[in-house]
Parts: structure tokens; C-alpha cells; sequence
């Protein structure tokens, strides 16, 4: 419980399938009702096919706040990984919150679903006891299927207590869609001298596909023979004749759980299982009523209507894509997100997201989400590209208001490209259209994309940038090369106005340093100078290894001699007083100013300076005073 509200955590994919999105919508207003909420934590696939991306999908389910969440609900029939199921079962125990599942019985846990057996007998009962009829095919789904196998058990059953003749001759299987039901139908005018009176069928779909082929065949439903289905999918109003089912009322199913999931909150002892029966739905196809006329019209120009939506955001979401990819930073990702209407969410991601020096094909944690995240959109309290940090564990950064102002779920995504986790989004719509439930899912399927791409494209420029590097740079010292320099020389020439300095410095004694201090300690001495060069020079030089132990800095315009040399010399001289080494480094510097007219020839400039430097060298060669055992030497 969190600011005086239960919170109930629903983990069930694919939130834009209607049945998934009726569940959701009656859970919800249901929940809201008693005094909480629900949080929703969905994925876009159901997770049936184990794929690189679905590994970053569900990463979702980490995201639950155990230390808010009062009871968790799986919809294990709708997650087709076992072994999210299991885990997610098994964290939940292990905080001692309560767990309803939909579909399977696990230890520890109440099982609120639809008592499918009984549901299909009302079916298999009515087409044979109150039509009379003594002769029929089943059309079963996936052959040892167990939802399948579990409907053709019930039909057994019904005709063993009628008396009705019933054997394997009698099934086919249409693996509950349409293509394969229709070749079962087909095969039937082969294998049967006369078509049975009915056709009872494990599901809705395979029922309207029977009747569709019956009808290309002249053989009139139901007044040649009886066609039923199962489940109660919105399709059978479209069939015609409709369809007789059974209807599996998600709505229904969302009122048991509700009221199991207050009950056992309230610590109140309750049965392993609830079982709610599906309500047989008498219709035309079997000829006792008349189907329910629908409104053509209506029902066109909302399909045409959500079309034209869908394709006015799909274009919106190509569009978005494009400018992502064409910004530098996540700070301008999210001014380009800020322009877009994304219906109440939140957008969070990993740190190292953020930075661009990151492989995002790399796992660089072992938990999906970092324990501070970047808030990069809100869309009710606008960034205007600031990056926010929030903690997962936090999940919105206006939860109190979110949950006491508004009743409707908070639902949850992961963010992922190809399977490595980014972050996560929040939507938090203010109503209940389906419309955004279909959006939702592109949306992410979008930013999946585009932030991948993005983060993808800017590891790149990364990698170029270090490419360059390493072909402008001296790999020791981190000067330019001689490549660099013939490359950036004429922009700096153009940079001088009338005048160009050469600083060229050299170590002293390196060859002592090295044979009696080892070459590590040579080339820590060459660095030591190098980092004075750069130091003492302004920040517009140009500065170059030059050779072994000579660098040169190429100066725009004139500095004064003193200063730069004062510079490089404490830079030194600090440097001797920390190193804490038995020798002392020591350099000859030489500094020279030339006009443009005699800049024509670099080389010639560095000579003349190079003159300068060993002058200076000889100067202190001859007023060096006697040096101590283990002191630089030339």
C-alpha cells in the first residue's frame, strides 16, 4: 500500500488484444473501486518464441515494487514463458505477497479462471440433447494440446452419458485457425458418404471458417447442418448466420479476481481455486434465435476511423525516428519527444544510455534496470530536453499524484534493443480507449528502435572519434602526430594574425634515465614534458610529438617568452617535488616568433628554433655545477 491506496500488480502481455484490454479495463475499474489501483506490467509479444527481444521485453517484470504491491495477479494463459511464470511466482512468495494466477495451480497460489470443461459441455449438451442430434464431427484445435485435448474430453464425455456414438473417426483437428480448419472441412465431403448433422468446433474462429466453407459448398447453416463454436470472440456477430458459443466473459473473470484479490489482502482464508463458467450464448447458427442485427454503417466507420489513425501515428512514429537519429545527445532526444502527443508517459532510462561510449550491445550490469535511471519525458510536467534522474523502484516521478487523482492503471513497459535492457515507459491514460492500447504497443515498438539506432549511430561517432585519435595522436604522449599537423597546419595558419610561435622542448637525459631506471620510467619523463608543453601553451596551439624526446607547439600570433617559459619550468619543477623518483627531469626549451612572410616553411622555422633550444642546452652544460650520483646527466 502506498498514499492510502492497495496496489495490485497485473503481469499480462500484449495489452491491444481485446480480450487482454477487457480484462485490464474491468480489473481496473473493479480495483479502483475498493479503494486501489491497479499497475499493469506488460510486454508486447505473449513470449512464445523466446527471440533475442523478448529477452529485454520481459525485464518488465522486474520492475515491480514489491514494498508498494499488496497482491500480484499473472495471466499465465496469455505469457507462454513457463519460466517468467515461475519466476515471477517465486519472487512474489518470497516477500510474502499473494499470488492469483489465471490458468495453472502452483503451491502457494489461488487460481481464478474460466472452467473451460464446464463451459464447452453447455455447448457439446445443447447441440446434442436439445437438437437431437446423434450424429457429429468435432473439429478440435492442436492435436495433445491440452486445451484441446481438454474439450475433446468433454465431448466424450457428453456422448458416453447420451449414448451417442463418438470415436476418433469423429475429430479433426484445425489447430484453432483458419487454414487448417478449412482443409479439415473439406476433407470431411471425402471422407463421409453424408455430412454429419452438426459440426461442433473447439473455438469461435474454426466455427466461422465451417460455416464460410459450408456456404461454397451451397449447404445452408443451420438448416442443413448445425455449426457451433467456443469463447465468444466479437467476431461471431460479423458471421452470418452468428455464431452459437459459449461465452468466456473477461469481464467476468476480472469481477472473481477482484473480489479474490480484496479477500486474500484482507488476510481472509480462501479456497485454492475459484472457478468462473462460461455462459452458453444460444444464437442462429443452430437455429434457435435470430442473430442480433448490427449497425454496418457504425461499425465501418469506426474500423475506417481507427485505420486512418493508425496510419496518421504510424507515419507520425517513422517521422519521429528520423529526427531522433539526427540529434547529438539524449538532451535533444528529448526535446524532439516533446513535441509529439504521447497520451500521459513517462520515459526512463539506464545510465548508460546516456553515454555514448557505451556499446549498447553490451550487458554492462547483471540487473536490467540501474539503481538511478535518466528521466528524459514526462509529458504532464514537460523537461523541455532537462534529463531528470528517478529510481526504478520510484516508477513515476508524480506517483502520489497519479495515484490519488486519477483512478485508471499505470502500465508498464521495457525498453530494449535487440534484448539488452535501456530503461522503461509508463503510460497513464485518463481513459479507457482501446485506441491507445494499440498505440502503446507501436510506441514502444518505435523507441525500441529508435533509441537502439540512436545509441547504435552515437557509439559510432565515439569509435570514429578514437579512430582519429589514434591516427592524429602519439600514443604515448597524447600530442598530435606529424600526419596531424600537416593536416591542421594551414587552419592554423589562416588562424595567425601576421605572426607564428614555435616552442620546441627536449628531455634531458633520457638515455640515462633509461639505462639506469628502466624505459617505463623513460617514457613517464617524455609524458612529463609533454604535459608541461601542453600546459604552458594556450589552448588554440598545436602541440606535437616531434621525435624520440622533442616536442613542438605551433602558437597563432605571438605570447610572451617569459610567461610560457616560467609555465612549463614550475610545471616541472611541481612535478619533481610529487614524483617522488631518484632522478630529476629536467628540459631545454627554445621559443621563437616569426612574421607570416617567413612561415612558408615550417621546417626551416623548427630548425631555427631547434638552434635556440640547443643553444640553451649547451648554456646549461656549461654552468651546470658538479651533479650528485643518481641526477640527470646528458
Amino acid at each position: 500500500m502506498i498514499y492510502g491506496k492497495y496496489i495490485v500488480a497485473l503481469c499480462i502481455p500484449r495489452i491491444h488484444e481485446e480480450t487482454n484490454y477487457q480484462f485490464i479495463t474491468t480489473l481496473g475499474s473493479a480495483i479502483a473501486k475498493r479503494g486501489g489501483r491497479l499497475m499493469v506490467y506488460s510486454t508486447p509479444s505473449d513470449l512464445f518464441f523466446n527471440v533475442i527481444d523478448e529477452q529485454g521485453e520481459k525485464t518488465v517484470f522486474d520492475l515491480i515494487n514489491y514494498d508498494i504491491t499488496d497482491a500480484v495477479v499473472i495471466h499465465d494463459e496469455a505469457i507462454k514463458d513457463q519460466q517468467v511464470v515461475d519466476s515471477i511466482i517465486r519472487t512474489t512468495k518470497a516477500h510474502n505477497i499473494p499470488v492469483v494466477t489465471l490458468r495453472g495451480n502452483y503451491e502457494g497460489c489461488v487460481r481464478v479462471g474460466f472452467d473451460y470443461c464446464a463451459g464447452f459441455e453447455q455447448v457439446v449438451r445443447h447441440v446434442l440433447k436439445d437438437h437431437g442430434v446423434t450424429d457429429f464431427h468435432l473439429i478440435a484445435g492442436i492435436k495433445d494440446n491440452d486445451f484441446s485435448e481438454e474439450r475433446v474430453n468433454a465431448v466424450r464425455r457428453v456422448a458416453q452419458e447420451l449414448d451417442i456414438p463418438f470415436g476418433d473417426e469423429d475429430i479433426s483437428y484445425g489447430q484453432f485457425w483458419s487454414i487448417p480448419t478449412a482443409e479439415a472441412v473439406e476433407r470431411l465431403f471425402v471422407r463421409r458418404r453424408a455430412l454429419p448433422q452438426a459440426i461442433i468446433c473447439a473455438n469461435d474462429s474454426m466455427a466461422i471458417t465451417t460455416v464460410n466453407v459450408l456456404k461454397k459448398h451451397d449447404i445452408r447453416v443451420p438448416e442443413d447442418i448445425i455449426v457451433t463454436g467456443f469463447d465468444g470472440i466479437k467476431d461471431i456477430k460479423y458471421c452470418v448466420p452468428q455464431i452459437t458459443t459459449c461465452l468466456c466473459s473477461n469481464e467476468q473473470l476480472a469481477e472473481a479476481v477482484c473480489e479474490t484479490v480484496m479477500e486474500l489482502i484482507a488476510g481472509k482464508a480462501f479456497p485454492a481455486t475459484k472457478m468462473v463458467v462460461p455462459v452458453l450464448h444460444r444464437s442462429a447458427s443452430c437455429g434457435c434465435a435470430p442473430g442480433v442485427a448490427i449497425n454496418a454503417s457504425e461499425e465501418l466507420n469506426y474500423v475506417n476511423n481507427s485505420f486512418y489513425r493508425f496510419q496518421t501515428e504510424e507515419e507520425h512514429m517513422f517521422r519521429m525516428m528520423a529526427r531522433i537519429l539526427d540529434c547529438n545527445d539524449f538532451s535533444e532526444v528529448a526535446q524532439v519527444l516533446d513535441k509529439y502527443d504521447f497520451y500521459d508517459m513517462i520515459i526512463a532510462l539506464n545510465q548508460e544510455c546516456i553515454d555514448s561510449t557505451i556499446n549498447p550491445l553490451t550487458t554492462v550490469s547483471d540487473v536490467p534496470f540501474s539503481s538511478t535511471m535518466k528521466l528524459i519525458y514526462n509529458t504532464n510536467h514537460h523537461l523541455h530536453g532537462r534529463i531528470d534522474e528517478i529510481r526504478p523502484s520510484d516508477l513515476h516521478p508524480n506517483l502520489e499524484e497519479t495515484l490519488c487523482n486519477d483512478d485508471k492503471p499505470l502500465i508498464f513497459f521495457a525498453l530494449n534493443y535487440m534484448g539488452i535492457p535501456m530503461g522503461y515507459i509508463c503510460f497513464n491514460f485518463h481513459n479507457y480507449d482501446i485506441q491507445n492500447y494499440y498505440k502503446a504497443s507501436q510506441i514502444i515498438n518505435t523507441l525500441n528502435s529508435a533509441f537502439g539506432a540512436f545509441r547504435t549511430v552515437q557509439y559510432q561517432h565515439y569509435l570514429m572519434q578514437k579512430i582519429e585519435e589514434m591516427y592524429r595522436c602519439d600514443g604515448l604522449t597524447h600530442l598530435l602526430n606529424r600526419t596531424a599537423l600537416k593536416n591542421s597546419y594551414p587552419d592554423l595558419l589562416a588562424k595567425c594574425s601576421g605572426s607564428m610561435t614555435i616552442v620546441l622542448a627536449d628531455l634531458d637525459g633520457l638515455k640515462f634515465i633509461n639505462d639506469n631506471y628502466g624505459h617505463d620510467d623513460g617514457d613517464f619523463a617524455i609524458c612529463a614534458v609533454a604535459d608541461a608543453l601542453r600546459t604552458a601553451c594556450p589552448q588554440d596551439a598545436l602541440c606535437i610529438r616531434w621525435g624520440g624526446d622533442e616536442m613542438v607547439a605551433v602558437i597563432p600570433g605571438g605570447i610572451p617568452e617569459e610567461k610560457l617559459l616560467g609555465d612549463f619550468y614550475d610545471f616541472i619543477s611541481r612535478l619533481n617535488d610529487t614524483a617522488d623518483k631518484e632522478y630529476r627531469i629536467s628540459a631545454s626549451v627554445g621559443v621563437k616568433t616569426f612574421t607570416i612572410s617567413e612561415s612558408s616553411n615550417f621546417e626551416e622555422m623548427v630548425r631555427a628554433t631547434d638552434e635556440l633550444m640547443y643553444n640553451e642546452k649547451k648554456r646549461k652544460k656549461a654552468h651546470r655545477e658538479q651533479i650528485p650520483a643518481g641526477a640527470v646527466t646528458d
